[in-house]
């Protein structure tokens, strides 16, 4: 490649993280159409000068995905976080385990997410049984301070009984179904 070649990656590159960077602030302020116009341009850069199995691109795709779940758009949501778990997720589930284990947690608790939306409430705790044994599970409560993993935090008591409900039994949604205060 020219050394024009190389310098036009490295100048698009910079401009996707600066887009990256750019939708990450449209998500603080909770504007996540602007969120998702930006992930879409950093990611049309960012694959310019890497594969789409990329660590690069695989956060784009998270972050993407995300801005998607907020806006209730599932099904596209579930198309680009699957694109960010093939890069992320262990090998033993069909990914390539690459990047910070971080990401791979979040990214698997995006896709949950997708698929509780979707009634798919087994897919939705078998993705976080991945992440269990080796101790990675991401809170599903982002807002919350310290919590990597669910276990450095003040609110470990919560995250654990919430961590136990979603893993271990999810009640059926129906009429027929009491909430806490009917069952006493």
């Amino acid at each position: 490649m020219s050394s024009e070649g190389i310098m036009a990656l490295m100048q698009a590159n910079t401009r996707a993280v600066e887009f990256s960077n750019r939708a990450f602030q449209a998500v603080r302020l909770s504007d996540h159409q602007t969120a998702v116009s930006l992930h879409r341009q950093a990611l049309a850069l960012k694959l310019k000068a890497y594969p789409e199995t990329s660590v690069q691109a695989a956060l784009t795709f998270n972050g993407l995905g995300e801005s998607l779940i907020a806006l209730g758009e599932f099904l596209a949501a579930e198309e680009v976080l699957s694109k960010a778990l093939r890069v992320y997720d262990y090998e033993e589930y069909g990914g390539l385990g690459q990047g910070p284990r971080f990401d791979a947690a979040v990214a698997r608790e995006n896709m949950a997410q997708v698929r509780e939306a979707q009634g798919r409430f087994a897919d939705a705790v078998e993705l976080r049984k991945r992440g269990k044994t080796r101790g990675q599970i991401c809170c599903p409560n982002m807002q919350r301070a310290g919590c990597f993993f669910c276990r450095a935090s003040n609110h470990a008591l919560d995250v654990r009984a919430y961590f136990t409900a979603l893993l271990c039994v999810r009640p059926r949604i129906g009429p027929d179904i009491k909430g806490p205060a009917e069952r006493k």
